[in-house]
């Protein structure tokens, strides 16, 4: 995995989706538009801090972030303190031509027939594959823990989207892509011990989503 030889450690990741927007709520593929939180995601983001779900900033942490806007909002919410390091091989999937758009608008589409046959493996009309996402998913993951290695930090917080959270977690874990969707401000506390230069999951647990099925409700 790594293009350097990495120390033996292990680390300890909060990776956190971002929260809502707009394009969230009518379930939208939302990718390269650099959209904003919309005024209920960021309630949600606050409503899940002040439950405890998420490290406090005070803990020292090393604070990450795809550079898209909805990220970074949710960041600022949670640690207003802390600079970011910004990964841009966090960004969500290329969405392409269907980017903007939910299954009412494509319904009928023959790409989005096809892509939908394929079980979502193949690339979108004008943008990206899931392996090359997935790829380049991992690649930040890569230097995300080359950065802790060099801030000799063990434990971060890493905020993303959806979708790179389906490409990390099922890479590390060898399941399936959708096994790990998650919702806006939930996510994932792994433990990753580095060894002969190989990363392994070895401990999982869920973000927020007891509290969302209590919001819900």
């Amino acid at each position: 995995m790594w293009t350097r030889t990495a120390a033996e450690m292990t680390i300890t990741l909060y990776i956190i989706r971002h929260g809502a927007t707009k394009s969230n709520k009518r379930h939208a593929y939302l990718g390269n538009t650099n959209e904003p939180l919309s005024n209920e995601g960021g309630e949600q983001i606050i409503f899940y801090n002040e439950a405890g779900r998420y490290p406090k900033e005070k803990d020292n942490l090393l604070i990450f972030s795809s550079p898209m806007l909805r990220c970074l909002q949710t960041k600022d919410i949670l640690y207003p303190d802390t600079r970011a390091i910004l990964i841009p091989e966090w960004k969500e999937i290329d969405f392409g031509r269907f980017e903007g758009k939910n299954y009412q608008d494509l319904n009928g589409d023959p790409d989005y027939q096809r892509w939908i046959d394929s079980g979502g493996v193949t690339a979108f009309p004008g943008g990206e594959s899931r392996d090359e996402f997935v790829k380049r998913s991992m690649a930040g993951l890569e230097w995300c823990i080359e950065c802790m290695e060099d801030y000799k930090q063990k434990s971060a917080v890493c905020v993303v989207h959806g979708g790179t959270i389906m490409a990390i977690m099922s890479s590390l874990t060898g399941g399936d892509y959708y096994d790990y969707q998650v919702k806006n401000g939930q996510g994932y506390e792994i433990e990753l011990p580095i060894k002969n230069n190989n990363v392994q999951l070895e401990k999982l647990t869920p973000i927020a989503m007891e509290e969302a099925e209590e919001k819900d409700k």
